[in-house]
């Protein structure tokens, strides 16, 4: 399950979120680090212009092998 919150305040919109994943024992199709985890992330995103817009987000996930710390930035075009 996840949640997002955001308020849009003209070309910035800030946000916050939270999701959390378990994986079954044995499913089929996982591999690899299957370990549930539980996700928090605050960002900001900044629409440049009606086609671009970018986003910087950061990101806390706590898994079976630890915690994790990240920050992220992406860009996205529309055409």
């Amino acid at each position: 399950w996840y949640a997002i919150l955001s308020y849009r305040g003209g070309d910035v919109t800030p946000y916050a979120g939270i999701d959390q994943i378990e994986f079954e024992d044995g499913a089929l199709f996982l591999t690899g680090n299957d370990a549930d985890v539980d996700r928090y992330l605050v960002g900001v995103r900044y629409d440049v212009s009606h086609l671009n817009a970018v986003k910087l987000e950061y990101r806390y996930e706590d898994r079976k092998g630890g915690i994790t710390n990240a920050i992220v930035a992406q860009t996205a075009f529309g055409f």
